[in-house]
């Protein structure tokens, strides 16, 4: 698939709650039929918006290893001053 991008962002936190372990099965890049670097975010915006995420920082760092993302972002959690 040729979309004129050389890699595509996608969140990790999300997959993991829709797809689950399908995508530990097949890797991100097959569920996205993608061949170029894709790159995860944790999932850290979820947690401003909502308030929580049901996931440690642990997990959602192992996970993008399982899937086989290139670029894995940390679940930085926000702190007020």
């Amino acid at each position: 698939m040729d979309i004129g991008f050389n890699q595509v962002i996608t969140n990790a936190y999300l997959l993991k709650r829709h797809y689950g372990d399908l995508v530990r099965e097949v890797g991100v890049h097959k569920l996205l039929n993608w061949d170029k670097p894709i790159m995860t975010d944790s999932g850290a915006y979820q947690l401003l918006m909502y308030g929580k995420v049901e996931v440690s920082p642990d997990e959602i760092l192992k996970y993008e290893i399982d899937i086989g993302t290139d670029i894995g972002v940390i679940l930085d959690i926000p702190t007020v001053g």
